[in-house]
């Protein structure tokens, strides 16, 4: 099951493998600029989206702020559009069409004149794109041979004339920067999924000591060493302590719905221990 939705903090990082992966593939610099590109004035937040499939990212679309700028200097607010791109393995399953069409729907609702795109890795004419006169609109850009752009109102037509200006995240890219780039990104993963470990590797620990102590009590309570509300409380905070520490390990891995379910289930579970305690 496909589920389309905006982009949240905490998908960046499953983002950038996809778009990672698209580079690799065309040598292009996508993740890189996308990057760069959060950090402008152009990035908007309210026109990106991903698309969830089984319990991971599996697309990503964004529009991007451009303009058109007349003869007379007069600039025109416009939107230029990036991606789609889906995860390989996820290909063919109209990933890519859902995106377009979410965007294309939203840019529409916010009265939006018209859409540019300047690659050729999809059907554009599908959606309603047309290619770009280029004798009456140019390209800033000189890296675009070619550009298509849809009209979301009537009688918008006769504006696209003029020189369309674009986000840096058009900007030419040398071999260097994306070179240095790469490896940061590389150092950065390869420390996150250590300190990953280290965490899952301490919650199975703690989960271990609260099972350990759960047992204890429960002993203790058999020998009457401790009272029955005493014993039968702290057990209680004991399995609420290992649910804990389950659903920490959950969230670090990025498994974040079961894991923050499983730490407030914990810390129903501790209060409950504690009130049977001083009941």
């Amino acid at each position: 099951m496909h589920f389309v939705r905006k982009e949240k903090r905490s998908d960046i990082n499953e983002v950038s493998l996809i778009l990672r992966a698209a580079s690799k593939k065309e040598q292009k610099a996508y993740d890189y600029q996308m990057n760069h590109l959060r950090t402008t004035k152009d990035f908007m937040k309210d026109l990106t989206f991903v698309v969830e499939s089984d319990g991971k990212i599996t697309g990503f679309i964004t529009l991007v702020k451009a303009k058109i700028i007349d003869e007379n200097q007069k600039e025109m607010d416009t939107l230029m559009l990036m991606g789609p791109f889906v995860n390989e393995n996820y290909a063919h399953q109209s990933i890519e069409e859902l995106l377009v069409k979410t965007v294309i729907a939203e840019a529409k609702y916010l009265a939006y004149h018209h859409i540019f795109a300047l690659d050729e890795r999809m059907k554009w004419s599908d959606y309603g794109f047309t290619s770009l006169d280029l004798t009456k609109t140019t390209l800033q850009n000189s890296s675009f041979a070619n550009g298509f752009v849809l009209v979301l109102k009537e009688n918008y037509q006769n504006e696209i004339i003029g020189q369309l200006k674009l986000s840096p995240y058009f900007d030419e890219v040398s071999v260097e920067e994306i070179q240095q780039y790469q490896e940061t990104q590389e150092k950065t993963q390869k420390k996150n999924i250590s300190s990953q470990k280290k965490v899952t590797v301490g919650a199975f620990i703690c989960s271990m000591l609260f099972t350990l102590a759960a047992v204890i009590l429960f002993v203790l309570r058999q020998k009457e060493i401790i009272s029955q509300a005493a014993g039968l409380g702290s057990i209680v905070i004991a399995i609420g302590g290992c649910l804990g520490s389950i659903g920490v390990s959950y969230v670090v891995t990025n498994r974040k719905t079961m894991g923050w379910f499983a730490i407030f289930l914990s810390l129903v579970v501790i209060v409950l221990g504690i009130i049977s305690i001083f009941n």
